[in-house]
């Protein structure tokens, strides 16, 4: 994480005074990618429930996907 330190000339921190800001953007944008590929791989996974896979199927595929999108 990268982050703004408030370059303040006083030794003193008054209540509720912000000091830093912390950038998370890395790890926002990287849940975001994951959450995009889930929405990529649910409608399959609907189709196949609404098909009557077995559950056994639906687990496998399950961790097949899970490793490719680790990829």
């Amino acid at each position: 994480m990268t982050g703004l330190l408030n370059d303040s000339k006083s030794d003193r921190i008054q209540a509720n005074q912000v000091i830093a800001i912390l950038d998370s953007r890395n790890r926002l944008q990287s849940t975001l990618l994951e959450a995009q590929k889930q929405v990529k791989v649910a409608p399959a996974e609907l189709t196949k429930v609404k098909a009557g896979a077995k559950s056994g199927e639906i687990a496998a595929s399950k961790e097949f996907k899970s490793w490719v999108l680790k990829s």
